[in-house]
This record gives C-alpha cells, sequence and structure tokens, in this order.
C-alpha cells in the first residue's frame, strides 16, 4: 500500500507529516501532549498525553482515517491524504478524486464542483452559513468539497467544458472593459437607436396607410367625411357656420 501524509495548518503556518512504519507522533514522541498515527488499514490518530481533539465539534480519543479525513487539535488543523486509491483503502467506499497538489488548482476545482451542481448540497449549506457568519474558509472549504464529492466521467467532462468557457471569458474580458469595451457598448447602443427609430418610421408608415385605406373604402361607398370631421371640430370649439 503506499504511503500516506498528515497535512497539518494553523497558527500561521502549515507542514507535511510524513506516515512511515508503524507509528508516527506528533509534535513529537516525547510531548506531553501529542498525536500517534498509529497503522491500522490506514492509519487510526490516538489522542494522548491529556490532549484534545474533536472533528465536526466532536471531541473523540481514536479516529480511523480515511483519505481527506480532518480534524482539529491543539489549535491545528489536520487532513489525512493517501497515494493509493478510496478502494484500495476501503473495498466498497464510492470514489472521491483526491484534491490537487496545488492550492490555487483546489480553490478552483472545488469552485467548478459548486457551481455545477455536483458538490454535496448539506455541506453547500453550511459552508454558506459560515461565509455568513464571518467565518469561512476557502482552503478548508476546498478540502471539504473536493473529499466529499463522487467523480465520474460524465462530470470531469463538465468539469472541463465549464473551465474552458470561463477561460474563454477571461480571455475576453479585457474587450468589455475600459475605453474600448465603452466604444464597442457606445456603437451597440448607436445601432439599437437606429433600428428602434426604424421601426417607428415603419409602425407610423403603416398606421398612415391603414387610415388612408379606410377614407378611401369609404369614400368608394359614397360616404362623405366631412360631416364627421366638422363634428369632431365642432367638439373642440374649431368648427364654423355658414
Amino acid at each position: 500500500m503506499s504511503a500516506g501524509w498528515i497535512e497539518i495548518s494553523g497558527q500561521g503556518r502549515s507542514e507535511r507529516l510524513a506516515l512511515r512504519g508503524e507509528c508516527v507522533a506528533w509534535p513529537d514522541g516525547t510531548a506531553p501532549k501529542r498525536l500517534e498515527f498509529r497503522r491500522n488499514a490506514p492509519y487510526a490518530v490516538h489522542v494522548c498525553g491529556g490532549a484534545t481533539a474533536t472533528r465536526d465539534g466532536v471531541a473523540f480519543v481514536r479516529l480511523d482515517l480515511r483519505p481527506g479525513c480532518r480534524f482539529e487539535s491543539m489549535g491545528r488543523r489536520f487532513v489525512f491524504r493517501a497515494e493509493a486509491s478510496v478502494e484500495e483503502l476501503d473495498g466498497d467506499a464510492p470514489a472521491v478524486p483526491a484534491p490537487a497538489g496545488d492550492p490555487v488548482e483546489r480553490l478552483l476545482r472545488a469552485g467548478l464542483w459548486v457551481d455545477l451542481g455536483f458538490a454535496d448540497a448539506g455541506l453547500r449549506g453550511r459552508l454558506q452559513r459560515d461565509v455568513e457568519a464571518g467565518a469561512f474558509e476557502p482552503d478548508r472549504a476546498a478540502e471539504e468539497i473536493l473529499a466529499g464529492t463522487s467523480i465520474t466521467e460524465v462530470r470531469e467532462a463538465a468539469l472541463k467544458e465549464r473551465a474552458a468557457r470561463l477561460l474563454r471569458d477571461f480571455v475576453m474580458a479585457n474587450r468589455h472593459r475600459g475605453a474600448s469595451g465603452l466604444a464597442r457598448r457606445g456603437r451597440r447602443g448607436a445601432k439599437n437607436v437606429v433600428a428602434a427609430a426604424i421601426a417607428q418610421v415603419l409602425a407610423l408608415g403603416i398606421y398612415s396607410l391603414l387610415i388612408l385605406l379606410a377614407l378611401v373604402f369609404w369614400r368608394a361607398r359614397e360616404h362623405s367625411v366631412d360631416g364627421w370631421l366638422d363634428a369632431i371640430l365642432d367638439l373642440f370649439g374649431g368648427g364654423g357656420g355658414a
């Protein structure tokens, strides 16, 4: 089985603890309060020497680790990583993508999973509450999203397509900003005004033609519009008597 490691962050620093052999201690084997990572298909963490540890707010003294498993202890955040696949470690467990090594790539990939609606709805709701409470931690959120999102060929294809569209939008972004962007929007606006004016002229011409045809039809039936027009003039006080 491939080796694993622990990503440790917090208090303004980060480190990586390689897991080798039967037991690895942090911060070291002589510290009165320490964590011991003992090999146990693949590893389990044991809280020793009066230290405390929690996972999702629940305290524990022993925790079996799986890839992406997160917990807190002594003011630090711990994430277990393993190069082996989840199937190798736990036969029937669903496949989940291993987060990319680059922090920026992890953030972008997690954001795209959320944008595409593939992230767990419950997790998304909790992260939204964290944002509203001012307690949102991007790196930790990305870790949780990536660890909890199943990957398939269809989803990976959708992710790639969405990323390609975003790249295209970023490439074109400067053409929609600044003076050149304003000029283009101005030209489009001018074209819209001209098109609207033409439409109004055409509409007025059509209405005028219909009225003219109605008058011709009325006259063809040997009716006069004089009396009708005189009545309108009298209505507005403009008519004159003989």
